[in-house]
């Protein structure tokens, strides 16, 4: 299956479809085109979340509960956490082995419908449809829709002007680095280090394509990974997108992120928009050390 990024996304999704199977995103993303639904997709959490976080417009979120890692509940959590009240897609579940149990957790979780596989086109579209008429009021009556089209705009002027600024650091790089006889000393722009978080995460994903996910589990590195990642493309970042990125449990998570902190790389604080939320950020320190780990590959 052929992924978008968010860069080359010609046209501004409504929709964002979340499986671990490509073969069935492919069904999905197929269905949907066919009723003119604009639509991306993304086969675990934290490719979702770079979605969501990089295009405000996304209306609805389909989701598959079961998946390798973190499961559909963990992603929904996280997207409660990073989105703002009235700008918050709605979500439509879906699972091959659907009970009443996990219906009742699906439902307590506010979501707009329960799927269970495979879903035929005609149950698909309408529930998807519904779920965007219902986004879009709520937008409406949080005045959220009048401010989609600029904000659109102006994140594809920035994602333009970062590729330009990219492809100009790299230049410079590339100059700097053929004179220079101590390369561990080379000091990263930000637009160098985030050209270099991208690419150990692509290599990540690539890799779990071909091996399973829990066989390379490195926590603490992902967790690293994504706050490096949201600091550069200034994303704030809650303990729930963690452990999606991470695919840990959040108590999993929280034990991690208390061994960060003693070492001084990670520190907590509360969500000045919501003091009941918890955002955790890169130190100085912490930033400092991914600096240099990227500057040395």
């Amino acid at each position: 299956m052929n992924t978008t990024s968010l860069a080359e996304s010609a046209v501004a999704p409504i929709a964002l479809l979340v499986d671990d199977d490509p073969d069935v995103l492919d069904e999905l993303q197929g269905s949907l085109s066919l009723s003119d639904i604009p639509c991306v997709s993304a086969r675990d959490g934290r490719e979702a979340l770079r979605w969501l976080q990089g295009h405000p417009g996304i209306l609805v979120v389909v989701v598959d509960l079961r998946m390798p890692g973190m499961d559909g509940f963990a992603l929904i959590r996280a997207i409660h956490d990073i989105a703002e009240d009235g700008a918050r897609p709605r979500i439509v579940v879906m699972s091959g082995h659907l009970d009443a149990d996990a219906a009742v957790t699906a439902l307590r979780h506010d979501v707009e419908d329960v799927l269970s596989k495979p879903v035929s086109r005609e149950v698909l579209h309408g529930a998807v449809t519904r779920a965007i008429c219902r986004a879009r009021e709520e937008r409406e009556r949080s005045g959220f829709v009048d401010n989609v089209s600029s904000a659109m705009e102006h994140l594809r002027k920035q994602m333009r002007d970062m590729d330009r600024q990219l492809k100009a650091f790299g230049s410079t790089s590339h100059r700097r680095g053929a004179g220079s006889t101590q390369p561990d000393e080379v000091e990263l722009s930000d637009g160098e280090m985030l050209e270099r978080v991208g690419e150990v995460l692509a290599l990540q994903r690539r890799r779990l394509q071909h091996f399973p996910s829990d066989l390379f589990s490195d926590p603490a590195w992902d967790m690293l990974l994504d706050l490096a990642h949201n600091h550069l493309t200034g994303h704030a970042t809650y303990v729930s997108s963690l452990a999606v990125g991470a695919r840990v449990p959040l108590t999993t998570t929280s034990r991690y992120l208390d061994t960060l902190e003693r070492l001084g790389l990670t520190t907590r604080y509360p969500d000045p928009g919501d003091r009941r939320r918890m955002r955790v950020a890169l130190t100085d320190k912490g930033l400092a050390s991914m600096r240099a780990y990227l500057a040395s590959l």
